[in-house]
């Protein structure tokens, strides 16, 4: 009998440590199976936030991004501000000194060694043609959406090369994108530089046709485009802007320290001449108040006024007395020179230089290369 209770206590303790063992090892086996588990996501996480925080700086080691505010960026032809776009951010726009309004013809140049280059662009309205050490690589059309482009300019290159951005339109400049071990320089900016302000005889696609453009081209020179569409001498357009001639002759001629200016001003006054809203001596004394600014604050810059051309709706007589008008002034302040188109265009050449208010292409041309001419001689003697 006493075997008998020793043999079941005996079987009993046995069972119960199998039970208790078999908990032990069960709980061991899943807290090592939820372990794996763990160990397994936590090592996805883990590389997941080691590419998210490598790839950006991999990205920056690869590439830079050279902003328009930095001096790198040749910004010439005018005068060019800091401008906060709102949702875009910073960015360079040419603009009138005068007024702060977004201006045509401006430029924008910087050079690199860069192996590629990418610009950042808003688009706004017209188009950038791109040039690489003076030839033309490309001509992006603008969408006025205010939305981003990347525009490819080259890949795979080698050795330094200047880059300009000349825009149809205003200009506005964000950056460029370059190798981040690259090198930027600034461009040498030109040692002569012409200010244009007055008509403007329209605009033209691409605008390096326009006349402005053109002189720059043939004299080699610098040419910065003053002029504001429907202004003229002493009319603001519109009316209660102050932006006439004698209203921005100060930040837009006289501030841009030119070697010589050219103006252009009579054709929008014309109208106002023939109704005799304006009279002939209001306009005489204007020009002279005009050109002794000039004088007293550049004495020894020359002063060139163009003659108002003949066009298919100006009156004849009107543009013959405003032309005697424009002579007899600069008669009256010294280093002051008169280029007389008179009897240039007429009606068997109007369709070769005109269309409607604006110029043909070969009417730019012309301008160009009378006013060229009559420069390059006053400043080669």
């Amino acid at each position: 009998m006493k075997q008998a209770i020793i043999l079941l206590l005996s079987c009993i303790t046995l069972i119960a440590i199998l039970i208790v063992g078999k908990l032990h090892w069960d709980g061991k086996i899943e807290a090592a199976g939820n372990g794996a588990v763990a160990g397994e996501e936590n090592d996805q996480s883990s590389s997941n936030a080691e590419q998210e925080r490598t790839s950006p700086s991999t990205d920056n080691n690869q590439e830079l991004e050279v902003t328009a505010a930095e001096d790198a960026w040749l910004l010439s032809h005018g005068n060019w501000e800091q401008v906060e776009i709102p949702d875009w951010g910073p960015v360079m726009q040419g603009t009138f000194k005068s007024t702060g309004e977004p201006a045509f013809g401006r430029k924008a140049s910087i050079s690199t060694n860069s192996s590629f280059a990418t610009l950042i662009q808003r688009n706004m309205e017209g188009s950038v043609s791109i040039y690489v050490d003076g030839e033309l690589v490309k001509t992006r059309e603008l969408r006025n959406d205010g939305t981003k482009s990347e525009i490819e300019i080259f890949t795979g290159s080698e050795g330094w090369h200047e880059i300009e951005l000349v825009y149809s339109g205003f200009a506005e400049v964000t950056s460029l994108i370059i190798d981040a071990g690259a090198e930027v320089q600034k461009p040498e900016a030109a040692s002569e530089k012409v200010v244009v302000i007055g008509h403007n005889y329209g605009h033209i696609n691409p605008s390096s046709k326009h006349f402005v453009s053109l002189l720059g081209s043939e004299l080699d020179m610098e040419v910065v485009n003053q002029g504001i569409a429907g202004t003229d001498l002493n009319i603001s357009n519109p009316e209660d802007q102050e932006n006439s001639g004698l209203n921005r002759v100060e930040d837009d001629v006289i501030a841009e320290d030119p070697t010589a200016i050219l103006v252009v001003y009579g054709q929008h006054a014309l109208p106002g001449l023939t109704e005799e809203t304006i009279t002939y001596t209001d306009y005489y004394m204007d020009l002279i108040e005009f050109l002794i600014k000039i004088r007293n604050e550049l004495p020894d810059v020359p002063v060139f006024i163009s003659g108002a051309i003949a066009t298919p709706v100006a009156d004849d007589n009107a543009l013959n007395r405003l032309n005697t008008n424009l002579n007899y002034a600069r008669a009256e302040v010294s280093g002051t020179a008169f280029i007389d188109l008179a009897g240039l265009w007429n009606s068997n050449n109007f369709n070769t230089y005109v269309n409607g208010e604006a110029l043909t292409e070969q009417g730019h041309v012309f301008l160009a290369e009378k006013y060229a001419e009559a420069i390059s001689e006053y400043l080669d003697n």
